[in-house]
């Protein structure tokens, strides 16, 4: 929403909005100022039809876009431990479970 559109967004439906007090507002101005703002980056990706049915299909499961959907499993990918630092974390374990056992 640009600037003018809030503007009259905010003129149009002025009854709707209650009124702060001094306080409140230096509150919400400080809440707003520490917010760090998260642009999305639009891509292009391109993906088999099949797969890109099947995303679609559980995103309507679930509810939400199925772009939102696909993020959501990019970024729970992403998070997860690599192959390496679940085999690193697997020899520690059975270090310790060989250290116990001696």
């Amino acid at each position: 929403m640009t600037d003018k559109e809030l503007e009259n967004h905010l003129e149009d439906n002025f009854d709707e909005y209650e009124e702060v007090s001094g306080d409140e507002s230096k509150e919400i101005r400080a809440a707003l100022e520490n917010t760090p703002v998260k642009k999305d980056k639009r891509i292009t990706l391109r993906l088999n039809e099949d797969l890109l049915k099947t995303l679609k299909y559980h995103a309507k499961e679930a509810g939400i876009p199925y772009q939102t959907f696909i993020g959501s499993l990019l970024t729970q990918a992403v998070s997860r431990p690599t192959v390496n630092e679940r085999l690193q974390s697997l020899e520690q374990e059975v270090k310790n479970l060989k250290s116990r056992v001696s």
